[in-house]
């Protein structure tokens, strides 16, 4: 039986549940009765449908394939939803899971143990996948969103804006902070339907400085480690300066992670990880706007 799967779901719709579901091992699947709490009628989102949520989350599944068959299973729904319900001995023939964790685990509780409840109005920057928002909102917080992508839910204390924050339509000195988490090192590269940009992370820095109170507060986390540009910008210290130029770094923190544990770590043992398809350090941000 299909886990979340309604039985009145269309064949169509089941389809598209399996192969949703099956394929997304980074994010959470949340559905049904849980919604209709936080639903509106003007969200993208059913929630009578297999329509699915998604949020990055710091502990997941991953896969690891032991036979290239395997890889052509992975991508067949219809073969996967047998093998992984109807043949376990086959299934873990071909598959090793393993429970991992990502810098959420230390990203979020971050921000958490650094914002005042007298903060003032906040803006979480890419926010889509993210659930500060509706934390920070449930706890009474003015919080405002923004994202090319629109954002999955609602709440009375927050207020969401589709749009780049490489051109976002705020006026200065709008915002008292500005939560920035694993967003920056994304920008311009078009990967979630924003608009390819070679200078889409300075932009956005520079946004950013225009939109954030000059007593505001910029928290933010960036990949760190050996300098590299793939899937994502990471950062050594004298490139994270040089992004953070208009901004006096009033907190620097480095988090490595060994296996799927977490800890703090001093920049001699970040400066050389290799984080550019994995983030294996993160490097903690709280600045301020440098005085003009």
């Amino acid at each position: 039986m299909l886990p979340c799967c309604l039985p009145q779901a269309s064949a169509r719709r089941q389809k598209e549940f399996i192969k949703t579901y099956y394929t997304n091992f980074e994010s959470v699947c949340i559905k049904g009765d849980s919604l209709i709490a936080l639903y509106q009628p003007d969200n993208p989102i059913d929630p009578t449908s297999t329509n699915m949520l998604e949020f990055n989350e710091p502990i997941t599944w991953k896969v690891k394939y032991k036979h290239k068959i395997g890889v052509r299973v992975f991508n067949n729904p219809f073969l996967k939803q047998f093998i992984f319900y109807r043949a376990p001995r086959l299934r873990d023939r071909l598959y090793d899971w393993f429970v991992s964790t990502n810098e959420r685990i230390v990203e979020n509780p971050w921000v958490h143990s650094k914002i005042k409840i007298e903060e003032g109005s906040i803006i979480d920057v890419g926010c889509y996948s993210s659930k500060l928002p509706l934390e920070l909102a449930s706890l009474g917080l003015e919080v405002w969103g923004i994202d090319v992508r629109r954002y999955q839910l609602t709440h009375p204390n927050f207020s969401f804006v589709q749009g780049n924050i490489c051109n976002s339509p705020f006026p200065s000195d709008f915002f008292d902070t500005v939560i920035a988490v694993s967003v920056i090192e994304h920008m311009g590269r078009g990967d979630y339907g924003d608009p390819v940009n070679e200078h889409g992370e300075s932009d956005a820095m520079e946004e950013i400085h225009r939109i954030l109170r000059n007593d505001g507060t910029l928290m933010m986390s960036v990949p760190f480690g050996k300098k590299a540009v793939g899937w994502w910008s990471v950062y050594d210290l004298a490139s994270l300066k040089q992004l953070l130029s208009g901004f006096e770094i009033k907190e620097l923190t480095f988090i490595k992670k060994e296996g799927e544990n977490w800890r703090p770590a001093s920049v001699d043992e970040v400066e050389n990880v290799d984080s550019a398809y994995e983030a294996k350090a993160v490097a903690l941000i709280l600045a301020q706007p440098k005085k003009e």
